[in-house]
Order: structure tokens, then C-alpha cells, then sequence
């Protein structure tokens, strides 16, 4: 890098006059590079949660080659509370060594993980590899999402975070289309490659400009920032962007703690440097978005998003799916991914808040209609059989719309918010503590889920969630900000007081000087 950068210094002073700015093609070029590096570990993250779905219905058959008790599946499906364990202490290391050294140790677990999947003779077994698992992803939580965010222009920023869960979602179906052809402790090995995969490509990327920049490295910060937008030669061409960093960078909070000039020096008591060091956790910056996306996650996942994906293959049984399991459930990871895509293809044009409501309404139609279908079910009378009604169809096939539905907004879109809404100086962390509160809540739902459903049954639990739709809907139209087309400095303006992100004159013109 550093031999780069004295090449570059030459050039630059040979060549001054006659530089040209990169072309917008290489520029998006550039930052996609980021991006597919990123998402390769997205990818393989992923690939762990379509064959945690896979292994939860074979480990539920009577015939299962592991024994397990009930207790210990819902244990098995809920192992996401250790996700927040890994996601916040990995935060404050993340701060320090940066969201592409994170991703690197964690590809070498990931081949470690997989191979004890497939070597798995025990609960106990199976249990650790979950664990670590778990913990492992909750490490990723933050630095992959937050990476995308801070290398991305604001204009491309919401499209490319939308290739996250665009990679996720294949992920998810490539394990679950190879549960469906494989043996379960085959796909184990096969998905050995990706986690390899992503470490090559990750070491050919720079770290993030911004995170460089927290931490002083200003000079690297704007090769990384060269090499991010479009490999400009000289840094003429991002001088623009690079003054911004910088002053973005000055304001932060966390630079006052760590400068080393004349009066930190002489404020060194450790009291006094803990309460600067802490000083930002109790900002309006801080709080106000850590509580408005715990409500956001809170609602999210208690409307049943992930767990009915976790226990999808289960409830296509129950429902009696006059369409096969594993197609089914396929399916559905297909409508996912093109879930996915249409959040990628629209983002910029809608926005985040439109594409929310309309997957919640939609969403929250198609549980209704499969709680009606059941209930209807239920009451039929004695001498009209289910299969000789087209009835038994209607409920899988709304709840693949439904999940169709969600993976188009707000599955995709709440994880956006997340990475966006926290200050430079604390991202990481923010980020972190915001993700982990999602996990918990997911790994309350998941360890609940099979106790609900034999309480309530299927058609009222799935009443249960399009009520929760519509309760989201609610809410999230006063917490949920259109953040698309804004700058990361704008947004931590919205949040710290100065300046209300409802300024639509502002955000059209922005509009409009990207097109």
C-alpha cells in the first residue's frame, strides 16, 4: 500500500493537468468489487441457515439419525441468544482492527464449524457446532452490513446494502436445494469451499476510508478511498469526498477522546477519560436510534419472519401440504432471492419507507388468509373431505407469497436501518448492541415458536401475526425514516437534533443531481 501510494504521489505531480476524473462506470466498478467481497461471507454465513433448516426437520423425524428430545431441538433452533455474546464483545475488537481483519478470522472458523457439522455424532456434538456458529455470526453482524455502508456513495449506498440480503437469500437456498438433492452431512462438506473463497477475495480489498479515518490513518484513508472510487490514480479525484471524511472525522466525539494534544494530555486522570469515553453512549445520537430499531426488531421478528423460516419444512407438515416439503420449501427460498432483487431494482426510485408498507400489508394479508383457510378447515363438515376442496393449496401458496412479501421490504430493509442510523464514532458498537437486541428477539421467537404453535394451533398462531403486521405498520410509521438518497452525515444529523431528515426539497435535489 505504501509503495502504491509513493508511485501514485509521482504520477499524480507528473500528471496533474492532464488526469481525468474515472468514469462513473469504473467508480460503481470499484465499490462493487467491496461489495462482492463483502457479500462473500454474507453468502456463507447464509448457507449455515439454510442447513440449519434442513437439519432441524431431519433431527424432528421419528427415524432421526441423532437422537434429540424436544427440549433440546427448540434449544438447537433458538441458539441465536448467543449471537448478541459474539456481536458486542467482537464490536469494541471490531473498532479497533476493522471490519475486513474480522472478516478474514472469521472465514477460517467457518471452515472449522463446517467440518464439525458433518462429523457430528451427538447432540453434544451438534450443540457445539451451533454454538460456535452462533457466536461467530453474531462477530459478523456488524462488520459486513457496516463495511457496505461506509464504502458506498449515498446514491448507490441503499442498492448495494440490498445485494446483502440479496446474498444472504441465496445462501439460504443453495443449502436448501442441496438438502433436497444430498445428504445433509454432504452439503456440510461441500460448503466447506465457500468460507476458502471468501478469504481469497477479501484480502484483494482495502479496508473502509471511514474506519481508517476514525482511526487517525488519514493518509491510507483516502488510498482506500482512491481505490473506492474507481481507482483513481491521483487523489484529486476524491479530494472532494476525502475533505468531507476529514471533516466528519474532526466533529466526532471519539477523535476528542483519542487526540493526543495539549488538553487531552493534561485531562489524563482515568475518571475523567472514562467519562469521555462514555460520554457518547449518553447522546441523543446514540440513544434515540438504539431504542427506535430495538422497537423495530421487537416487532419485526415477533411478527413470525424468521421463525416461520426456520420452521418452514414443519409447518408446510402441518399444514398438510398437498405440495411436497422440500419443493415447497425451495420455493420459498427462490421467492426469496427475488424478494431480494426487487428491493435492489427499486430502492432508489420508491424508497425504504414505501417498500416496508407494502411488503407489511401484504405480508400481513397472506397470514390472515392462511388462519381463515385453517380455521375453515377445522370445520368442515364430517362428510366433505379437505382433499376434495381446493382449500389445502390456498395456505402454502400464501405463505410463500408472504414470505415473497417480506424478503421485498422489511426483512431486507430493518437490517439497512441498523448499519445507517448510528454515528461514525460509534458505529460498530451501536450497530452491534441494535443487532444484538434483533437476535435476542429472534432467538425468543425461535425457542417459543413450537410451544405457541401447540397452544395456539397453526391458524391462530398465524392470526397472531397478521396482527403483528398490522401493529408494525403502525409504528413503524413514526419510527422508521426514509433514510434513501441521504448521506451518513445527514442521518446522524437527523438523530443528534440538527436537522430533520422530513427536508424532501433537499433530498429531491439530491435525487436529481444523481440521475
Amino acid at each position: 500500500m505504501n509503495l502504491w501510494r509513493s508511485i501514485r504521489k509521482i504520477e499524480e505531480e507528473l500528471s496533474h493537468q492532464d488526469s481525468e476524473l474515472p468514469s462513473n462506470f469504473k467508480r460503481i466498478a470499484s465499490q462493487c468489487c467491496g461489495v462482492l467481497a463483502a457479500n462473500s461471507i454474507k453468502f456463507t454465513t447464509s448457507t449455515f441457515h439454510g442447513f440449519h433448516i434442513m437439519l432441524i426437520a431431519e433431527l424432528h423425524k421419528k427415524d432421526s439419525e441423532i437422537d434429540i428430545t424436544l427440549n433440546q431441538l427448540t434449544w438447537l433452533a433458538s441458539l441465536d441468544f448467543l449471537v448478541p455474546i459474539g456481536s458486542i464483545s467482537t464490536a469494541f475488537i471490531t473498532q479497533r482492527v476493522g471490519s475486513r481483519l474480522v472478516m478474514l478470522w472469521c472465514s477460517i472458523l467457518y471452515v472449522t464449524i463446517w467440518l464439525s457439522y458433518s462429523y457430528s455424532t451427538s447432540t453434544t456434538m451438534l450443540m457445539t457446532a451451533q454454538i460456535l456458529y452462533s457466536l461467530t455470526r453474531g462477530a459478523l453482524k456488524t462488520p459486513t452490513s457496516t463495511y457496505v455502508t461506509e464504502i458506498s456513495e449515498p446514491r448507490l449506498r441503499g442498492s448495494f446494502l440490498a445485494t446483502c440480503h440479496l446474498a444472504s437469500t441465496f445462501g439460504t437456498f443453495f443449502s436448501l436445494l442441496m438438502g433436497s438433492l444430498l445428504y445433509w452431512r454432504t452439503v456440510a462438506l461441500i460448503n466447506i469451499a465457500f468460507p476458502i473463497v471468501s478469504f481469497i477475495v477479501i484480502l484483494a480489498i482495502p479496508d473502509s476510508p471511514m474506519w481508517l479515518a476514525s482511526q487517525g490513518r488519514l493518509d491510507e484513508a483516502e488510498d482506500a478511498l482512491c481505490w473506492l472510487r474507481g481507482w483513481a490514480r491521483t487523489a484529486v479525484h476524491v479530494r472532494s469526498e476525502y475533505q468531507s471524511l476529514v471533516e466528519s472525522f474532526n466533529r466526532s466525539s471519539f477523535f476528542s477522546t483519542v487526540a493526543h494534544d495539549e488538553s487531552s494530555e493534561q485531562n489524563s486522570r482515568k475518571l475523567e477519560r472514562l467519562r469521555a469515553k462514555l460520554k457518547p453512549y449518553s447522546q441523543r445520537s446514540f440513544y434515540l436510534p438504539l431504542a427506535s430499531v430495538s422497537l423495530i426488531y421487537f416487532i419485526h421478528f415477533f411478527s413470525g419472519v424468521s421463525a416461520i423460516q426456520v420452521y418452514s419444512m414443519l409447518i408446510f407438515r402441518e399444514m398438510d401440504s398437498p405440495i411436497h416439503v422440500s419443493v415447497a420449501t425451495t420455493s420459498m427460498g427462490a421467492m426469496r432471492i427475488i424478494g431480494a432483487l426487487v428491493v435492489f431494482l427499486c430502492i432508489r426510485l420508491s424508497g425504504k419507507r414505501r417498500l416496508v408498507f407494502g411488503s407489511l400489508l401484504v405480508a400481513g394479508g397472506c397470514h390472515l388468509v392462511i388462519s381463515g383457510v385453517g380455521f375453515l378447515l377445522q370445520h368442515l363438515p364430517p362428510q366433505i373431505s379437505p382433499e376434495s376442496t381446493p382449500y389445502p393449496w390456498v395456505s402454502p401458496i400464501a405463505m410463500i407469497i408472504a414470505v415473497f412479501a417480506n424478503s421485498s421490504g422489511v426483512e431486507t430493509i430493518v437490517h439497512m436501518l441498523n448499519c445507517e442510523i448510528f454515528p461514525l464514532s460509534i458505529r460498530y458498537i451501536g450497530s452491534a448492541i441494535g443487532g444484538s437486541v434483533g437476535s435476542v428477539m429472534q432467538s425468543i421467537m425461535s425457542k417459543a415458536f413450537l410451544y405457541m404453535l401447540d397452544g395456539l394451533t397453526l391458524p391462530g398462531l398465524f392470526l397472531y401475526f397478521g396482527l403483528m403486521n398490522g401493529v408494525a405498520m403502525i409504528a413503524y410509521y413514526f419510527v422508521f425514516p426514509e433514510t434513501e438518497g441521504r448521506s451518513l452525515k445527514e442521518i446522524e444529523e437527523h438523530y443528534g437534533g440538527i436537522k430533520s431528515l422530513t427536508d424532501d426539497d433537499g433530498r429531491n435535489e439530491r435525487r436529481e443531481k444523481n440521475i
